[in-house]
């Protein structure tokens, strides 16, 4: 059976090279711009086995008692009190801002923070700041009054007075959680926005905020780490090659087997992870063996004399079942890991293997293909 797919995969590469390129890579540069938009997923949920009693306690918790999820903007007054006119009506305008946002619930403040006021024999409530701009005399009566108050020094106000929290507490959507960290980015700006008209800082802290930064260095270091790795195959191609067209065809082969891994995920619903954003380097590191090794016996057999499109089908002829079982040994090792319970590792061994495959069809149909338009023949290292 694999002998008949050669010798198909081989008629085809050689008696209609240009449709079995366009066939084959014209649907891989349509999806290249959605395959880039997979979404992230930082819900800490999916490191939990669905039996786990934490995670079920974790669950009950929140849906008696709402979300415990909250980013908190810190006012760094430099060791002054908050009760100023230019701070406190920073953290007015930055508590209507912020609660303007979506999927924010609620945002507790010195702004719209009340305090217990005992008149005779009546109870009620009052602001905890008087209208703003407010004068010396009410500032400073409202700082002896919240700095006396353990309700409110454990909440919004540090006990000196000389800091002050707005507490943003975030909706809760099961199973998401790209919009917590777009919505960190959003309050950052809004912070930033305080800080470059008024000069008034803010430090922003919580969970959210603590992911955003993670997935932000992690999201750095792969932009750096990936193109890095592409320019050293490519090189190490072009080296060995002793031509550009090569080394392009062996990177397009990785980047094209990556744009199915994407999509593969895209059409599972699946977003990225802290684990998932290793998959471009397993895919480039596993995935250009087949390109070479297709690369290498076509560029021999040019140099013997024969013709591209006869080196071509030779090529695919000879080296379709080795490359076919090496892919297969490879998938099914990253197949393996669907059989733990974990549905991160489970995701990694499939969209792998999904890239692994196409890696080698891709070396197998359109890289052939492309040999077989291609003018040239590239110096070989063996050559040299």
């Amino acid at each position: 059976m694999l002998k008949r797919l050669a010798e198909w995969c081989a008629a085809a590469v050689s008696a209609h090279p240009g449709r079995v390129l366009l066939l084959t890579m014209l649907p891989v540069l349509a999806l290249a711009g959605p395959a880039m938009q997979v979404h992230y997923d930082g819900s800490l949920e999916m490191w939990f086995l669905e039996s786990d009693p934490a995670l079920r306690a974790y669950r009950d918790f929140q849906d008696r008692f709402g979300t415990d999820d909250f980013v908190v903007l810190i006012l760094d007054t430099g060791g002054r009190s908050v009760f100023r006119n230019q701070y406190l009506q920073s953290v007015e305008r930055l508590t209507r801002a912020v609660e303007a946002e979506p999927h924010v619930e609620r945002v507790q403040s010195l702004s719209n923070h009340y305090r217990l006021r005992i008149r005779g024999d009546e109870l009620g409530l009052e602001a905890a700041v008087p209208p703003l701009p407010a004068s010396a005399q009410e500032l400073e009566t409202a700082q002896a009054d919240l700095l006396a108050d353990p309700l409110t020094t454990r909440t919004v106000l540090s006990p000196d007075g000389t800091q002050t929290t707005l507490l943003v507490q975030i909706e809760r959507i099961p199973g998401e959680s790209d919009y917590r960290l777009e919505l960190v980015r959003r309050i950052r700006a809004l912070a930033q926005a305080e800080e470059r008209d008024h000069g008034i800082h803010y430090v922003l802290m919580g969970d959210a905020v603590l992911q955003e930064n993670v997935f932000g260095k992690i999201l750095r270091d792969l932009r750096l780490i990936f193109p890095l790795a592409i320019a050293v195959i490519g090189a190490i191609v072009w080296f060995a090659f002793g031509s550009f067209a090569p080394m392009f065809l062996a990177v397009g082969v990785i980047l094209s087997a990556l744009v199915v891994s994407r999509t593969a995920a895209l059409l599972l619903g699946w977003g990225d992870n802290n684990l998932l954003v290793i998959v471009p380097l397993v895919v480039a590191v596993t995935g250009v063996a087949d390109a070479v090794h297709i690369l290498d016996r076509f560029v021999r057999l040019r140099l013997e004399g024969a013709g591209r499109r006869d080196a071509a089908v030779s090529t695919v002829k000879a080296l379709f079942t080795p490359c076919f079982f090496t892919s297969l040994t490879t998938v099914s090792s990253f197949l393996a890991l669907t059989v733990t319970p974990l549905f991160p590792l489970r995701q990694l061994g499939i969209l792998a293997a999904i890239g692994v495959a196409a890696a080698f069809v891709l070396s197998i149909l359109p890289l052939p293909a492309a040999l077989c338009l291609l003018p040239g023949t590239p110096r070989h290292a063996a050559q040299v």
